[in-house]
């Protein structure tokens, strides 16, 4: 198998044999130590909403215990030189070649928002030298874009670019419970359009960014979502302080201390 076909092969693989490994992992974990052990916890902690449904769905004797969703503070080093400087759109994939994450669904839109597209437009995408022959299957169509394929950035480099970069894209496939990118990017000012499952879904929602969502798997809703964002009046500071209210240390810490207290 070439590696131009390897990527949506692969997604529609894990996806397709997930259903059948759920079951095997949830009768698997329902047979072992870790239903004994949780009549010793006192207390769960989950970093969102999402994941706690998920693990009360799965061991419903969890509901008998403490449990308590504390968002991640998720720190942010100080950047400087954050603001842009071109006059270009920048939208940046930065979540590497893992097909879970769903850059194949930001390449097969890539073509369609090449064609409406009238100001020039930047698309980097982060950590896909790894999949370059099939990355060329969609550019070689694309006339307006200007693509840019990068290795995995240091991480001080990554939010710089997060920081001037006008959309951040991450197209999910399945859910992720707590997706760190998603905050260190509204953290940074910068809007974040990715697909209406697990954590995704509840942090853009928190920050008042619903109308970027989009369904999993859609090339098409996301290369217009994609279009019609780009032309959105956003304000980074209200975004930034709209995510710090919800997504920092100090209030991560009183929640975890107040928990500790009410447990012994």
């Amino acid at each position: 198998m070439c590696i131009r076909d390897r990527s949506p092969i692969r997604a529609r693989t894990y996806i397709s044999l997930d259903v059948f490994k759920g079951l095997y992992d949830y009768f698997k974990f329902r047979h072992s130590d870790v239903i004994n052990s949780i009549e010793f916890v006192d207390a769960f902690v989950y970093p969102s909403y999402y994941s706690y449904t998920l693990h009360i769905e799965t061991y419903p004797e969890i509901k008998e215990k403490i449990n308590k969703v504390i968002y991640n503070p998720v720190l942010i080093p100080r950047l400087d030189e954050m603001n842009r400087t071109t006059t270009e759109h920048i939208i940046i994939y930065p979540s590497l070649s893992n097909e879970m994450k769903g850059y194949h669904i930001l390449l097969r839109a890539l073509p369609l928002l090449d064609r409406i597209i009238s100001e020039k437009t930047k698309v980097v995408l982060v950590g896909l030298k790894d999949r370059l022959e099939y990355v060329k299957r969609f550019l070689h169509v694309i006339r307006k874009l200007e693509v840019v394929i990068t290795d995995r950035l240091p991480r001080q480099t990554l939010l710089k670019t997060i920081a001037s970069a006008n959309l951040v894209v991450t197209p999910f496939v399945i859910p992720d419970p707590a997706p760190r990118v998603v905050v260190e990017a509204l953290k940074l000012g910068t809007p974040v359009i990715s697909s209406n499952i697990g954590g995704a879904r509840e942090f853009l929602s928190l920050v008042g960014l619903e109308m970027l969502m989009t369904r999993p798997n859609d090339h098409l809703e996301l290369a217009l979502k994609i279009f019609h964002a780009l032309n959105m009046p956003f304000d980074s500071k209200i975004i930034i302080q709209r995510t710090e209210e919800i997504f920092n240390s100090v209030r991560f810490r009183r929640s975890f201390i107040k928990l500790v207290d009410s447990v012994v």
